[in-house]
C-alpha cells in the first residue's frame, strides 16, 4: 500500500511513490446531522478518475467514489 493525500475538495489524489489521479465528480450523496454537542457532516461524490497510478500505470478512466466525513461528540 502507497501512502497518498487527498486534496481538502477530494478532486485529486497524489501518492507518494509517485503518480496522481485527478477525479471529476458527477453527483454527490451529502448528509449533514445535528444533535446538540454531536455533529456529522458526510460528503460522497461519485465519479470519474483518471491519471497515474504508482509503478507508471496510467487509468485513462474509471469509475469511482471519494469520502469524506467528520464527527464531532
Amino acid at each position: 500500500m502507497v501512502p497518498a493525500s487527498f486534496d481538502e475538495d477530494l478532486h485529486r489524489i497524489r501518492f507518494a511513490g509517485g503518480g496522481e489521479l485527478r477525479f471529476r465528480p458527477w453527483a454527490t450523496l451529502a448528509h449533514r446531522t445535528r444533535l446538540g454537542l454531536l455533529r456529522s457532516d458526510y460528503r460522497q461524490p461519485f465519479g470519474v478518475f483518471g491519471g497515474e497510478l504508482p509503478g507508471g500505470l496510467v487509468l485513462a478512466e474509471g469509475f469511482g467514489v471519494t469520502e469524506r466525513h467528520e464527527a464531532w461528540w
